[in-house]
């Protein structure tokens, strides 16, 4: 996906309060996320988060990462972020060649999100329904 399609995806995504704001990406610097993150493209999307393939300024890697979109003064805020942060902590306690590493963690503007190993291999959506065995 090139710059134009994750600027588009950004875009269409948005409401009143965009998705770019949301996910900490300043109209200055659209595709950036903690001043480091360069977002490369749209992973996916769900009631409370959305994932990013995103490559690390300072190391140059590519990475996964998850941002929290919660606006402070929802209902039940500071519990979901409470979470996000636990989920974050647990990750990176498990150490397992089926796991995902878990890398970095902080805050974009008001927005948690962390860091972990991007896995290539395709939308489990398009594989579904797999095989139980």
């Amino acid at each position: 996906m090139n710059e134009s399609s994750v600027r588009s995806v950004l875009a269409t995504e948005t409401a009143s309060s965009s998705l770019a704001e949301r996910a900490g990406l300043s109209a200055l610097d659209p595709l950036r996320i903690a001043g480091r993150y360069d977002v490369l493209s749209l992973l996916g999307r769900g009631g409370m988060a959305a994932a990013y393939r995103v490559r690390d300024s300072a190391s140059g890697q590519t990475v996964a990462l998850k941002l929290l979109m919660v606006t402070r003064d929802a209902p039940k805020a500071a519990r979901t972020i409470e979470l996000f942060e636990g989920e974050f902590h647990t990750l990176n306690q498990l150490a397992h060649p089926r796991v995902v590493r878990a890398f970095d963690y902080g805050v974009s503007d008001g927005q948690p999100y962390y860091t972990m190993e991007i896995l290539d291999g395709g939308d489990l959506h398009e594989l579904a329904p797999l095989p139980w065995q």
